[in-house]
């Protein structure tokens, strides 16, 4: 089989091309798809191991409490503050 004829053919033609195009571009689609669909469920699996890990107070992997423990702080001091402001918010529409 001739590759280079086939290449040249599809080239040449705009109908085999636009259909090359659109089938690689429903390739990658697809591919995107399943690669979204993975990253979603390891991310969510991560965060449920480690919310059962700060559930249970054990031990957080490797360096990750200096990492994670001060983002948990600042997210409550961050839901306080909201928390504060729409008191606020609603205290003064009264």
């Amino acid at each position: 089989m001739d590759y280079e004829s086939i290449y040249k053919t599809i080239i040449s033609e705009p109908i085999y091309l636009s259909l090359v195009i659109i089938f690689l571009l429903i390739i990658i689609y697809s591919i995107l798809k399943k690669f979204f669909k993975l990253l979603m469920i390891t991310f969510i699996s991560i965060i449920v191991y480690i919310s059962f890990l700060i559930y249970t107070d054990g031990d957080l992997p490797g360096e990750s409490e200096q990492i994670i423990k001060p983002m948990i702080n600042e997210a409550g001091k961050a839901l306080n503050d909201l928390s504060n402001q729409l008191q606020e918010i609603s205290n003064s529409k009264k």
